[in-house]
């Protein structure tokens, strides 16, 4: 699970490679790749130190030894098929293709690394377009097991053409947000020139030169600029490279054992490089693992742009070329020939949201294997969405044989079906149902089909075997709570079933562990402690319950020190946001209609009583009818701006939070309040009553505080006047209706800009120590960037509010100062005590 979780945060460019070499390092079977890893902040990198052989199977000279390593441990498509065939070896070790590569270059990676029996991988490279003839008796037996076809029936042209395709619409319904971008890409090497695994630095520069030079050639609206990834002559700037990496078209040094074994990183970072169109929708990579890959990146579904877009810079690039006496390696039997015969054919992807679909993977991934596609698991976070979510992203399980066209057709109808599968499951309807005309777009109104009542809970508890909640957890763990509980009710009428429903709707996903339980009202927390306790003590495993929550929110006591100068440079922006819900009202799981906009003329009144730095406007969501000055709710040019400004919530759309009752009604009484500025935003009934959040650029985290504390203490003021302050515990602190958010129910967050140490293997324990949390930011169209992370506190419950506030600033004063000192050069000791920041 560790090596998943992995895998999902850091997007190694070779996965599998990855994963082997992480399994491996557990059986001792492979040496610690990590070590060999560089670590780079701009293109400002150095030479990677070549990786030695392990079992010897090319010398220097490259001379092939006289007989194969025992194989019997090996696990790769190319071990397995010479362990059939040891005479092959043999007769093929002294040969060499017209450029040179020999058998031995070819299978290196597969020989050398044993791999791990639950991932197969192919082992096999080719060094030039000749490997795929001069060694067939190899290549063409392993290839034909990979993509399950034979080459001398399957002729493969993929020829890319520049009129645009007819593609139709994945999603034509009013949600076509869940098709969250589309991708397509080209992989092409060029006749002559020995591929990346067996390239001299000569050859790679010669591509480079040739490459760049064709690209820096092109016109319109494919122009564009060449950025090296040279040691100290690239002159790319880190903003630069953050937006590139947002963007998915930056691209590092290998980081699997397999690639660099296999020779990817030969010379890095020398003549490689990226060429970057003007409108920052296409890119061509220059010797990353082919000679040139031309990728292009869109968010939406337009997914003809993408095809196109590519298909012209094929185009216009392979006519530059020719002039040279160059062209793409082709196969008649193989198509477009790449350094990795385990990508050839056609790339394109959707990344698709299925908030229904996805909680039932099994189904999911059936249904997928039945359509021909390979569905891979994304975590992401938007803008105004209340909980991570879980996107996925579609491509061909085999791309292998099929024209650009038909492959793009098979991509289309895929997506369709899954999306009309994911709106069935919307609309209430069975899985296997064939009748899909009551699909609808909104969530106001569901309950799902296996879901339990929210009044009342059955007899006997439902099964959670296969439910990944901490509730689940709990009450698997001990039955009589439900026996207990199931038919209680607090002195307001929430009733145990509606705390507990989103857990037995909802099996979850065992890589991501929700809480599955929601508080209706402040008491919940005392009437059903024996169920909310036990998942509290998980959630926040640092509070024992031993002693009451206590509360400080003193300016005055937030430490005065800044960062230096260089560490502040690196601070991106901080936030700080804080959670409240209304005593004796009942919170948004379980409130009536009535109750939801008494909350919200509660809070629209008292904020009219602001101080005037803090006046701003409340702007009820568009389709809210109950805020009298504004009855149909904020006009469309307001919301286009809020969302733009990324100070705008959704509706929810997963069914952890509709079961749980955050979407009825919707979107009735919720709105947002804006000040002036535009930094200080507050969200009315969307998870919590209230939830405040205060926004600047930079590193001044106290400035930002102060102005939440003015904020906070206001409000409240106004609303004890009316008998309704905040709700809470002596015991919990504030409470929150999600048991995750108690005791402070404060976030304290700093945007820093950290590629260096963030890349580092113990950088998460580092973070633990200094009690943070760090995850990598995600920009309003769920792309991932590199190198910018967002440090937050990891405590709410036990801790004060001002001992989040200076541990935020202490934590990641060190972040700042060991990025600081690995970008001069310097080496860190993590095995001592954590050092302490410079401050100023």
């Amino acid at each position: 699970q560790d090596m998943v979780h992995e895998v999902l945060a850091d997007r190694p460019t070779d996965p599998v490679g990855f994963m082997i070499s992480y399994l491996g390092r557990f059986q001792g079977q492979l040496h610690q790749s990590q070590d060999c890893t560089q670590v780079s902040t701009t293109f400002d990198v150095q030479k990677s130190e070549a990786v030695p052989d392990n079992q010897g199977l090319v010398d220097d000279d490259d001379d092939v030894v006289q007989s194969l390593p025992d194989l019997s441990q090996h696990h790769s498509l190319v071990a397995m098929f010479l362990r059939r065939e040891p005479a092959l070896y043999q007769r093929l070790r002294h040969v060499r293709t017209p450029l040179g590569t020999s058998l031995g270059r070819c299978i290196q990676a597969g020989v050398e690394n044993k791999g791990h029996p639950m991932i197969k991988f192919m082992g096999l490279v080719a060094g030039d377009e000749f490997c795929y003839e001069v060694f067939k008796d190899v290549f063409e037996p392993v290839l034909s097991q990979w993509y399950g076809t034979s080459a001398t029936s399957t002729v493969c042209l993929t020829t890319l053409a520049t009129s645009p395709l007819e593609v139709a619409a994945m999603d034509s319904t009013a949600a076509s947000h869940r098709v969250v971008s589309v991708e397509a890409c080209a992989s092409r090497n060029l006749t002559g020139i020995r591929m990346l695994p067996h390239a001299t630095i000569e050859e790679l520069r010669r591509v480079e030169s040739l490459v760049r030079s064709a690209c820096e050639s092109l016109q319109g609206d494919l122009s564009g600029q060449y950025l090296p990834l040279r040691n100290a002559s690239s002159d790319l700037s880190l903003e630069l490279v953050c937006e590139l990496t947002s963007l998915g078209l930056l691209f590092y040094e290998p980081d699997s054992l397999l690639s660099r074994v296999a020779g990817f990183n030969r010379h890095w970072p020398e003549a490689r490089g990226i060429f970057l169109t003007n409108d920052k929708l296409t890119a061509v990579w220059v010797n990353e693992g082919d000679h040139l890959k031309i990728t292009s990146k869109r968010q939406g579904q337009d997914l003809s742009a993408v095809v196109h877009r590519v298909a012209c810079m094929e185009s216009q690039l392979r006519q530059v070329l020719r002039r040279s006496n160059v062209d793409f390696a082709v196969s008649e039997s193989w198509g477009y020939l790449t350094a990795d015969p385990s990508n050839l054919g056609v790339e394109a992807s959707a990344t698709l949201q299925l908030p229904c679909l996805g909680d039932q993977e099994s189904t999911l991934k059936s249904r997928c294997k039945e359509l021909g596609l390979n569905p891979q698991v994304r975590v992401s976070a938007s803008a105004g969405k209340a909980e991570a979510q879980l996107s996925w992203n579609i491509r061909c399980r085999s791309t292998f044989g099929k024209a650009y066209s038909a492959h793009i057709e098979d991509l289309v109808s895929g997506c369709q079906q899954l999306l009309a599968l994911d709106s069935i499951l919307h609309s209430d309807m069975r899985v296997d149902e064939p009748d899909q005309s009551h699909a609808h777009s909104g969530m106001s109104a569901i309950v799902p089909c296996s879901g339990v009542p929210s009044d009342v809970c059955p007899d006997q508890m439902p099964d959670l075997s296969q439910n990944h909640s901490l509730a689940a957890q709990v009450m698997r763990s001990d039955p009589s709570i439900y026996a207990r509980l199931r038919a209680a009710h607090t002195s307001s009428g929430t009733s145990f079933a509606s705390c507990v429903k989103t857990c037995f709707d909802n099996k979850g996903h065992p890589m991501i562990k929700t809480v599955g339980l929601v508080a209706g009202d402040e008491s919940c927390y005392d009437v059903f402690r024996d169920m909310f306790d036990p998942v509290i003590r998980l959630r926040h495993p640092q509070f024992d319950g031993s002693t009451d929550h206590f509360s400080e929110m003193d300016l005055e006591q937030v430490s005065d020190t800044l960062l230096d100068r260089s560490a502040a440079d690196r601070a991106v922006s901080v936030c700080v946001r804080i959670s409240r819900n209304l005593r004796d009202l009942r919170m948004p799981p379980a409130c009536s209609l009535e109750q939801r906009r008494e909350v919200e003329t509660l809070v629209a009144q008292a904020l009219t009583t602001l101080p005037d730095d803090l006046q701003g406007k409340y702007y009820p969501l568009v389709g809210s009818t109950s805020h009298p000055p504004l009855p149909n709710g904020m006009s469309e040019a307001e919301e286009h701006q809020l969302r733009d400004e990324q100070l705008l919530f959704d509706e929810p759309d997963s069914h952890v939070l509709s079961a749980a009752g955050f979407c009825r009604d919707w979107p009735d009484a919720r709105g947002v309040f804006v000040d002036a500025m535009h930094t200080t935003v507050m969200w009315v009934n969307e998870v919590d009553h209230i939830r405040m959040a205060v926004m600047q650029s930079g590193g001044d985290l106290k400035s930002a505080y102060g102005r939440l504390c003015k904020l906070h203490d206001g409000l409240e003021a106004s609303l004890e006047t009316t008998g309704h302050g905040y709700a809470r515990s002596a015991r919990l602190g504030y409470l929150g209706s999600c048991p995750s958010r108690l005791g402070t129910c404060l976030d304290v967050c700093m945007t820093l800009r950290i590629p260096l140490v963030s890349r580092l293997p113990e950088f998460r324990a580092l973070c633990r120590k200094l009690k943070l949390q760090a995850h990598m930011a995600i920009g309003p169209h769920v792309s991932t960037q590199q190198g910018i992370w967002e440090v937050m506190s990891s405590e709410r419950l036990g801790t004060t509010e001002v001992s989040q506030v200076n541990g935020v600033m202490a934590g990641c004063g060190v972040l700042l100062d060991c990025e600081d000192r690995l970008d001069r050069g310097e080496t860190i000791d993590f095995e001592g005590r954590v050092p302490t920041p410079p401050l100023a």
